[in-house]
């Protein structure tokens, strides 16, 4: 009997399979093949996927699947496992396994979810993308995508770095243009000016975002949207991506109906056909048009799509960017949508085949026109959606009257953040305390913990992370009330700290008012004042 004879296969064999039987399925398979519990211990693996990761059978067994993944893909393949392991399908189209020299293979796996009585264990099918086979060209493409992935994660560490800095930054010119405009009457010469300088850091942090989201480091949830409103959003950034020479246009329909999906998949959508029309005048002065409308569109019509053709006839809505370059011929134009192709003469050519990934998992089309020296027009159809689009703007209560009072904690490794909370707080009546790290925060709670109300902590420090702190001051006084300060979004703050309880949110940078509405949406549901 092979390697694979173990506990894990005779609780199977238990549940009325032969063992033989299994042993042969294993190791006659041409995929790699493991067994794990539901926590990823290995209890069984063949021949395929010991060669494949280069160790020994008696290496891998009792050791851990989801370490044979580095930090991002782990993480993926450990939602996959959870998913498998409550009874949903998992699947990594397109994943890196580490091998025993610590190198990356190219891998696509799936799991199946197998139960002997209370013995819960996933079968996890895994097939190299390296190995040449008729499948060839699909491997082409897996290994662009791959590519593309890669370098995704890189801007997104580059860039999560990047914002967390410039964040802090943009929190002290914003905080003092606040503080500067609460302290002026509207009639004062340079309120005027300061007002310009708070649109500049406003509209500088939503650049800083709109690089968080195409690189991934920010996510966003999936919900009915509104098309024109995505393109105003990321019009500074499409201005950022094409080149010098070239004008940007655009025709944006106001009343076009709601599209499920994304933001940041359509921005991706956005910034790759922007920037392939804007390379598409090598150098030379052109345009490059953004329209956004509303089509019904027949089932001829569709047939005729180079992406999603065969789709239902109905309302979509569409997105059309139109070059004034140099036109695709024939030959490119049948491998335009390949991840291995392209006409640059650096780089890897990934945009439109990340275009074609985005437009086919919302069941889009993709429409091209193109003349010779005349010009591109690329028209990408989503279905439309009836649903109502939910604003992101929450109510604004009015702060014109209202003043707090107690101690705020304010802990920030960044001295213009804390100064800009400090006035904040102090201008609506609170007394103040500061802690430039968690550790000395935890001194000031032994030290004064009953009178303090509250406690405005950054995410994000060295040493003692605002995680960590969280922690121990939650420990200390369970009940306090704590704003969570971050430049990541809401959305990863609220998973992140999930269960704590009495914590609230604000995403840097911030005006004073926002920071100030925060703190009193806090204290008011508040059960310590």
């Amino acid at each position: 009997m092979t390697h694979i004879e173990n506990a894990g296969l005779r609780k199977l064999s238990d549940a009325g399979l032969s063992m033989s039987l299994l042993a042969a399925c294993f190791e006659t398979s041409r995929d790699g093949l493991v067994l794990v519990s539901a926590s990823g211990e290995i209890s069984a693996a063949n021949s395929e996927l010991t060669k494949l990761l280069g160790h020994t059978p008696e290496s891998i067994l009792g050791t851990n699947w989801l370490a044979m993944f580095k930090t991002a893909q782990r993480i993926r393949a450990e939602d996959m496992l959870a998913d498998i392991v409550n009874g949903k399908s998992g699947l990594l189209k397109h994943t890196r396994m580490l091998t025993a020299d610590n190198r990356l293979v190219p891998v696509r796996i799936w799991g199946t979810l197998l139960k002997n009585g209370d013995d819960a264990f996933v079968l996890m099918t895994t097939q190299d993308l390296d190995t040449g086979n008729e499948e060839t060209g699909e491997k082409r493409r897996m290994d662009g995508q791959i590519k593309y992935a890669q370098k995704l994660e890189t801007l997104g560490v580059l860039a999560g770095g990047i914002a967390h800095d410039f964040n802090n930054l943009l929190v002290g010119v914003l905080g003092n243009a606040g503080l500067a405009l609460m302290e002026m009457d509207a009639s004062h010469p340079a309120s005027e000016s300061v007002r310009h300088i708070e649109s500049a850091a406003m509209k500088a942090s939503k650049l800083t975002e709109q690089l968080l989201l195409y690189s991934g480091k920010r996510k966003a949830t999936q919900r009915v949207v509104n098309l024109t409103t995505v393109v105003d959003g990321v019009r500074h950034l499409l201005e950022v991506c094409k080149a010098r020479q070239v004008h940007m246009d655009y025709e944006l329909a106001p009343d076009v109906p709601g599209i499920y999906g994304d933001p940041s998949d359509m921005q991706q959508v956005l910034i790759n056909l922007v920037t392939n029309g804007s390379e598409a005048h090598e150098g030379d002065s052109g345009q490059v048009r953004v329209c956004v409308k509303a089509e019904v569109l027949r089932s001829e019509q569709l047939r005729q799509a180079c992406v999603g053709s065969g789709l239902a006839a109905g309302r979509y809505v569409c997105i059309e960017v139109a070059d004034t370059g140099r036109g695709i011929d024939g030959a490119a134009m049948a491998k335009i949508f390949d991840s291995s192709f392209t006409t640059r003469t650096k780089g890897r050519g990934l945009g439109l085949a990340a275009v074609r990934g985005i437009v086919e998992s919302y069941h889009g089309a993709v429409m091209i026109d193109s003349s010779k020296d005349k010009g591109t027009s690329f028209k990408v159809y989503f279905p439309a959606r009836d649903e109502a689009i939910v604003p992101d703007a929450e109510g604004v209560a009015s702060l014109v009257d209202w003043r707090g009072t107690g101690t705020i904690l304010v802990v920030d490794d960044q001295e213009s953040v804390r100064q800009v909370a400090c006035e904040t707080l102090a201008y609506y009546g609170f007394d103040i305390l500061t802690a430039r790290e968690g550790s000395e925060a935890l001194e000031i709670m032994a030290e004064k913990g009953e009178s303090i109300s509250a406690v405005l902590l950054d995410m994000t420090m060295p040493g003692m992370s605002g995680e960590e702190t969280l922690q121990e001051l939650r420990a200390r006084v369970p009940d306090l009330g704590v704003v969570i300060s971050s430049g990541y979004s809401e959305a990863e703050a609220s998973q992140r700290f999930a269960g704590y309880g009495w914590a609230t949110f604000i995403q840097k940078p911030y005006r004073p008012v926002d920071l100030a509405r925060r703190v009193r949406q806090l204290l008011e549901a508040h059960p310590r004042l």
